[in-house]
């Protein structure tokens, strides 16, 4: 796998000091359509009709300082003049660095961002994390978690005088490398026939509840099995793992 494109676009993040307010406003955009916030140009550019919206636009001004969203240009055209703003790599970032509770579907909206490209759409099909139950996404979030701070751990000062950006940048990718086939055998493992009557059993008491959960977990196990994109990692795990065995 190939994360020289990603290990470039996060050398230079900047962990910010982001307020209350900052993230209220962050979690607007993370909840709202596609994932971006929209506001009409005339409202900031010429005047600002009430407290919030220049509390908005004092926070949008930070962001983009931070490089954490961006103007999307492409969709201004679209809406006739409206600023569209979305999340840039460094934002996505923060997001899963600092775990915040975000939708599902931000993970689709942002699907062609170097972040998500990398480490989620290369190795699920888009129909897995459209699908995905709450164990799995419990699972995705942990992992970007880790990659979100290794990615950013690159930019601490080197241990030495020997460690050269090569180095570092051949290590990260070897340890990003061994997170997803982590997430693999966990996922494997998760959704094994014993470990899904185990769990079924364990969270409910109610019966009723516990068919449910089970069937909800069955169709996951058949969707991740379906995925090829998975399948493939999956295999190209166990190889390795009996390669050195």
């Amino acid at each position: 796998m190939d994360y020289t494109e990603l290990i470039n676009m996060t050398r230079d993040y900047q962990l910010g000091d982001i307020s209350s307010n900052d993230k209220a406003l962050i979690y607007r955009i993370m909840n709202s359509e596609a994932s971006s916030y929209r506001v009409a140009s005339s409202k900031f550019r010429f005047r600002q009709q009430n407290s919030q919206d220049r509390n908005d636009y004092t926070i949008l001004k930070r962001l983009i300082e931070l490089r954490y969203i961006e103007e999307n240009q492409e969709q201004r055209k679209i809406f006739g003049g409206s600023m569209i703003y979305r999340f840039t790599t460094h934002g996505l970032l923060y997001i899963f660095l600092n775990k915040l509770m975000y939708p599902p579907q931000l993970l689709l909206n942002y699907n062609v961002n170097s972040v998500l490209k990398t480490l989620v759409f290369q190795y699920f099909e888009t129909k897995t994390i459209s699908q995905g139950t709450a164990r799995f996404y419990d699972a995705i979030t942990e992992y970007l978690n880790e990659c979100a701070r290794l990615l950013i751990d690159q930019n601490s000062p080197p241990k030495s005088e020997l460690e050269s950006h090569a180095r570092r940048e051949n290590s990260l990718g070897y340890e990003l490398d061994e997170l997803i086939k982590f997430v693999a055998v966990k996922l494997a493992l998760m959704y094994s026939e014993s470990n899904l009557l185990t769990i079924s059993s364990a969270l409910v008491e109610n019966d009723s509840a516990r068919v449910t959960l089970y069937e909800l977990e069955s169709s996951m196990k058949s969707l991740i099995a379906s995925d090829r994109k998975f399948m493939h990692l999956l295999e190209k795990t166990k190889t390795e793992f009996d390669e050195i065995r």
